[in-house]
């Protein structure tokens, strides 16, 4: 595992995921860490937050081709903290 800006996921990505309407819609932010496994993919943790409650975090994968998928289930954890820590289990899987 080697950790990677998020700039490198980014500039990697080549479709809508990254735009300034889909971050919006779901009030996204992204964690400023990313982790590469030896394959290529890269793990991301994602902020969203709708208004009736509070930010909730997801892991992402963005596979060498530069699609986005996201890692068990949209909105899992309730901390950063905890949604790095898997990120960086998958990566050094």
């Amino acid at each position: 595992m080697q950790y990677v800006d998020m700039k490198a996921v980014i500039k990697k990505h080549k479709g809508h995921w990254f735009s300034d309407g889909s971050m919006a819609f779901f009030d996204t932010t992204l964690d400023s860490e990313a982790y590469q496994r030896d394959d290529g993919c890269i793990f991301f943790v994602t902020g969203e937050q709708y208004e009736w409650m509070g930010r909730l975090w997801t892991v992402r994968r963005c596979d060498p081709d530069g699609s986005i998928d996201t890692v068990g289930d949209f909105m899992k954890y309730g901390s950063k903290e905890e949604a790095r820590a898997v990120a960086m289990e998958y990566a050094s899987a």
